[in-house]
């Protein structure tokens, strides 16, 4: 009898300590260039892969385009409307877009999109939100912008002088 107890015992701790403890286990992403360089092997096949939602969320029938960069290179990719609602930020000059984690099919010229390399979005996960970047002046960069001003304005007076 206690070893019956004592197996139920220690299911039931196992079974809390398996609950308190939070397991995120992910697939690892693959980056742009593998994706790339050994194209024709991920051809249809699932992957994951992880960037910054660059440019614009491009709206068309059917789906959305939306660039991702990992950094090296961006890949497009497709999705349905429903996906594309997690993206609040789109990287450009002054924003950091959204960081994404996006499964789905890789294709090396997908025949419905006119043979181009993409991937189709089957889920997306938001990994970090953009947000807007403010733009820093350096002191020293303008003043020495204010310097080459006046001197260049001092030699065309000059030349205009000169040449009279």
């Amino acid at each position: 009898m206690s070893k019956c107890i004592n197996k139920e015992f220690w299911f039931i701790v196992l079974l809390f300590v398996l609950g308190i403890l939070n397991f995120n286990c992910y697939a690892e992403s693959i980056s742009s260039t593998e994706l790339i360089e050994n194209a024709k092997s991920y051809d249809g096949q699932p992957v994951i892969y992880e960037g910054e939602v660059i440019g614009e969320v491009m709206r068309r029938r059917g789906g959305v385009w939306v660039n991702i960069n990992d950094g090296d290179n961006s890949i497009g990719v497709w999705m349905s409307p429903d996906l594309s609602k997690i993206i609040s930020h789109k990287g450009g000059y002054q924003t950091k877009g959204d960081i994404l984690e996006v499964k789905g099919e890789f294709n090396l010229a997908c025949p419905q999109h006119g043979g181009d390399l993409d991937i189709h979005a089957t889920s997306l996960r938001k990994i970090t939100s953009g947000w807007q970047m403010q733009e820093e002046i350096i002191p020293a960069k303008r003043s020495l912008v204010i310097i080459l001003s006046v001197v260049l304005c001092l030699i065309i007076i000059l030349r205009i002088l000169i040449f009279r």
